[in-house]
């Protein structure tokens, strides 16, 4: 892997210059319909410590993903996550139950949620061998950019590599690319851990003396402006 002791590439290592986000992500999708759907189709509900979110995937089916505070690695082998998702949120909203009541416990996933501060001083770029996606820039789920980095990644890295006459060209190509997609990469990884950060304690947060509505009201003024930035495609 690039920028990494060759005694340290594999699976086992995959976590060891990450950083643990500090939640666990339980995911399902199952056939339903909300008695809402036609007004509603993306929903978020929060809590201290854990929220909830899901959204109309089409033709009668919703997709789900939960955030609990587990420590990484405490999955158990024969753990019943549909179970243990129904005993975290009983006392919440019944329309959670409803999703959980028409999920297939085989579908439910579990992942630890880790990410990794941006490479600045290791790079992407090793000789001819380039990252890019969440290998470059692993980003928390929140906000919907690990894909979506990726994809643009692609679309630059492809444009680069357009029309390359020789091999020797191929280093500063992809240093271009690199160049190109550090940044914006960057922000998103800052704003889609920032994103996590708030909503799972976004009621300690408002409750906060003095600092609680300051933050309100400057995540009031800059929501608008890195939304836009960051569903904007760049380039």
């Amino acid at each position: 892997m690039v920028g990494l002791p060759r005694n340290e590439i594999g699976a086992r290592f995959a976590t060891k210059h990450a950083r643990y986000s500090g939640y666990t992500c339980y995911t399902g999708t199952c056939r339903h319909v909300p008695e809402d759907i036609e007004d509603v189709a993306y929903k978020v509900f929060l809590g201290q410590e854990q929220y909830l979110g899901c959204t109309d995937a089409g033709s009668g089916w919703q997709h789900w993903w939960a955030f609990l505070p587990d420590p990484p690695g405490s999955a158990t082998k024969n753990e019943n996550m549909l179970q243990r998702l129904k005993l975290e949120f009983k006392d919440w909203s019944p329309e959670i139950m409803d999703l959980f009541d028409a999920t297939d416990p085989a579908v439910v996933r579990r992942r630890d949620l880790f990410d990794r501060p941006p490479q600045i001083q290791r790079g992407w770029i090793d000789g001819n061998v380039a990252l890019m996606g969440d290998a470059a820039h692993p980003t928390m789920p929140n906000l919907g950019q690990g894909g979506a980095m990726a994809i643009e990644d692609a679309y630059v890295l492809g444009q680069e590599l357009d029309g390359i006459k020789h091999a020797s060209e191929i280093k500063s190509r992809l240093k271009a690319y690199q160049r190109r997609r550090f940044f914006r990469a960057s922000i998103a990884q800052f704003l889609s851990r920032n994103g996590s950060d708030l909503l799972v304690d976004w009621d300690k947060l408002r409750e906060t003396p003095i600092m609680g509505p300051l933050v309100m009201l400057c995540v009031k003024a800059f929501q608008p402006i890195s939304m836009n930035y960051l569903y904007s495609a760049d380039i």
